[in-house]
């Protein structure tokens, strides 16, 4: 399994060599893409069925767009599609879809646009499916909670328990702040540990500064990034 993630990690974090501006993707290089950012609510055939579709309905009424319905994929364009990537709820719909700007590149929106497009065919090569992205996920989760909740809250708003002991105030994650950040400049602060809070570190606290290894910090930048931002009334 190890390895299966430090593949997947190298599929994202590897450049991708097409040139942006040529109007068609490789839906193959779109696969894993598709897998990691949009599988987790869009589910892995893009019907809207999503590991964590049922949690956005029962928990905030929020039902994930159907991304194979051939009424959806008739009224965007290809060019539409790689906005609502790029910048998510900012112009969508809903605050719940997170935006990917700066996390993937003009290239690999372009492969990821080429595979969603082939999600209105029954009979495409390959499924979201072989790019299980939920262990991932999950991973992230356990890694927020042991290094982030404690400060940021269990939604990101900035309210965890430690911060009703120190005269400070935690960044409210969930308030759209990290769509401002490159995946570059989160792994920085991830990387400097509680230096990064400017409170001084104490000896109980020393567990917290192992630093991660790669595989940790991606899973951990993929669930931040797929924290819900605070008053979304709408469906992604």
């Amino acid at each position: 399994m190890k390895k299966m993630l430090i593949l997947l990690f190298l599929l994202l974090a590897a450049p991708t060599w097409a040139n942006p501006q040529l109007s068609g993707g490789n839906p193959d290089r779109g696969l894993p893409l598709y897998s990691a950012y949009c599988a987790g609510c869009h589910g892995f055939d893009g019907q809207g069925d999503g590991p964590m579709a049922a949690r956005l309905v029962s928990d905030s009424g929020v039902r994930p767009m159907d991304l194979s319905d051939p009424q959806f994929q008739d009224k965007h364009t290809d060019a539409q599609l790689a906005d609502l990537i790029r910048s998510g709820g900012k112009t969508h719909s809903t605050s719940y879809m997170p935006a990917w700007g700066l996390t993937l590149s003009t290239a690999q929106m372009t492969d990821l646009v080429a595979y969603l497009r082939e999600l209105r065919n029954p009979d495409r090569k390959a499924s979201a499916r072989a790019f299980n992205i939920q262990e991932v996920l999950d991973r992230g989760r356990v890694l927020y909670g042991l290094r982030c909740l404690a400060c940021h809250g269990p939604e990101g708003h900035g309210d965890g328990p430690f911060m009703q002991h120190v005269q400070a105030r935690a960044a409210n994650l969930a308030s759209g702040l990290l769509r401002d950040f490159s995946d570059t400049r989160i792994l920085e602060v991830i990387t400097r540990g509680l230096a990064h809070t400017g409170l001084e570190a104490r000896p109980e606290a020393a567990w917290w500064e192992r630093p991660l290894d790669a595989v940790e910090m991606q899973a951990l930048v993929f669930y931040l990034r797929t924290l819900p931002i605070q008053d979304s009334k709408s469906s992604p």
